[in-house]
């Protein structure tokens, strides 16, 4: 009897030592996604911050994502995710909402300017929009402005060279071609700087969701809300 039960015990031990040596470690899809990051973006150097999903312990094998540092966006938080469709890892990253906010910026601005003359544009990307590795590393920028991606801008029209009245004619104009360009989930809001001085001191940050403190002085144009 003591012999089968010496038995039994091994046996259980000998399973669970095996069940422990082939489960997969969170360590091995955090360095699958850290090489996803390294292949995808070459140019830049990625450094973990810490394990994404509101707590290391939420992640899994299967579902798993991450946040890191990167050498070109130091502010920027990149966020990697990776999960399994139809028995096959599919993953995706949010760094082109970084890599194209330039573009993005530059192209909203020929595209304001159209409308209210000169202008500064500003885009606020809040967390990025998370894309899949089949979006083009090379995409433009209204290739991104057409993928949905949750973003906003602020245009500041320059004194002097636009009324508010006329300025809300254009509105009109500028919503219509968002709409005809499928822009969806992109807002904007439109502001004629009054004082020269502070349109030459606009900055990024005047751009950004909840800094409305900026604009107390400013007249506001109009808005477009395609962020639902």
């Amino acid at each position: 009897m003591k012999h089968n039960c010496s038995r039994i015990i091994g046996l259980c031990i000998a399973a669970l030592l095996l069940c422990t040596g082939c489960a997969p470690s969170a360590e091995e899809p955090q360095k699958a996604l850290m090489q996803y990051m390294e292949n995808r973006y070459p140019e830049d150097n990625f450094t973990w911050a810490y394990n994404a999903l509101g707590g290391e312990g939420e992640n899994t094998y299967e579902t798993f994502e991450i946040i890191m540092h990167s050498e070109k966006y130091p502010d920027a938080a990149i966020h990697a995710a990776r999960w399994k469709k139809d028995g096959e890892f599919v993953y995706a990253d949010n760094y082109m909402a970084f890599y194209l906010q330039d573009d993005v910026e530059a192209f909203m601005q020929q595209m304001a300017e159209e409308y209210f003359g000169e202008c500064k544009v500003y885009e606020h990307i809040s967390k990025g929009k998370l894309v899949s590795s089949a979006f083009p590393v090379d995409a433009t920028a209204e290739d991104y402005l057409k993928s949905k991606p949750s973003c906003s801008f602020a245009v500041f029209i320059s004194p002097g060279h636009i009324t508010l009245d006329e300025a809300k004619e254009k509105m009109k104009q500028f919503k219509a071609e968002f709409e005809d360009r499928q822009y969806e989930k992109v807002g904007a809001g439109v502001y004629i700087i009054p004082n020269a001085e502070d349109y030459e001191n606009a900055e990024p940050s005047y751009g950004e969701i909840g800094s409305k403190k900026h604009y107390k002085d400013f007249d506001f144009v109009g808005g477009i809300s395609s962020l639902e």
